[in-house]
């Protein structure tokens, strides 16, 4: 598999008004015997792992647990690296991430949501302290083509980034904070579902949040799986063959009715009104996609 991107908790430092898994201080994380079961039913190979919150630092003991427990399953082939939005790295920190096998370290609170309570000037200090290396994001290699054995990068919820005509989830829906895009396919693209069920793809990322995968970043509504209960190979040998999975596999919602009589035309008219399609896929598999349906022109 080419990456696993797992949210382990929602608890955050902060309580943004775009967030889009609307995280915040007094919200869940997983348990450590959760981390050691999803680490199990994970398969035998990752190219690279992210793991993310809300703020993995204000969890600490259990983001050690996670990165211990992947490392002892994966070892040195894989990648790990956290995204956090700064507000608890310091010196220390990033030694003890760099201890427990952290290869990037993604600061990703650099825009107009979040409250950034270290400048950039320093937070590059701290890393320079420490011998990580900047990379311009979403870059993983350096101009000779070699991936830093420490790396680090900025980057936020910016119109042209994450706001761009996506997530309209959790508080960036609620709030209105998400951009009406229709043409905006996000499911085409990576951190979308494109590829989800190709194991030999460089393009395929599951998304954990908690102990439920999904095919995409911004979560479909109905999970694909629990993995607390099933492998995540399993979960995907599942799904694999179904019509709607397959047609987000392929990057193109607008087909994801179409064996049951849901025209295209009628699914891009849809994600036109809608203006996201990712809302058109919340409401196809909420209404459309368990029964079968007459010809929608």
């Amino acid at each position: 598999m080419q990456s696993i991107y797992w949210v382990i908790t929602r608890a955050c430092t902060q309580k943004c008004a775009h967030c889009y898994i609307s995280a915040g201080p007094d919200e869940e994380s997983l348990s450590e015997p959760e981390v050691e079961q999803i680490v199990r039913n994970f398969p035998e190979k990752a190219s690279q792992i992210i793991l993310a919150g809300g703020e993995v630092l204000l969890v600490k003991s259990l983001l050690y647990k996670a990165l211990d427990t992947l490392y002892s399953r994966f070892g040195k082939n894989t990648r790990y690296m956290i995204q956090t939005n700064g507000d608890l790295l310091d010196e220390r920190t990033v030694e003890e991430l760099l201890g427990h096998n952290v290869s990037r370290i993604d600061i990703s609170s650099i825009d107009a949501f979040h409250n950034n309570r270290k400048s950039l000037g320093h937070l590059n200090e701290i890393m320079n302290s420490k011998a990580v290396r900047y990379l311009e994001f979403p870059r993983f290699v350096d101009e000779d083509g070699n991936i830093p054995l420490a790396a680090y990068s900025f980057w936020g919820s910016t119109p042209d980034l994450w706001l761009g005509g996506v997530w309209p989830r959790g508080r960036a829906l609620e709030n209105g904070l998400w951009k009406r895009n229709p043409s905006h396919n996000f499911c085409g693209i990576w951190s979308g579902a494109l590829g989800f069920l190709d194991n030999d793809s460089p393009q395929q990322e599951i998304n954990v949040r908690l102990s439920h995968a999904y095919p995409c970043c911004p979560a479909t509504k109905i999970p694909l799986g629990d993995l607390r209960e099933k492998s995540l190979l399993d979960i995907l040998d599942e799904h694999r063959g179904n019509h709607v999975y397959e047609a987000l596999n392929r990057g193109r919602p607008e087909t994801m009715g179409v064996e049951q009589g849901i025209s295209v035309e009628f699914a891009k008219a849809r994600i036109e009104e809608l203006g996201s399609c990712c809302l058109w896929c919340d409401e196809f598999l909420e209404k459309y996609s368990q029964t079968p349906h007459q010809s929608m022109c």
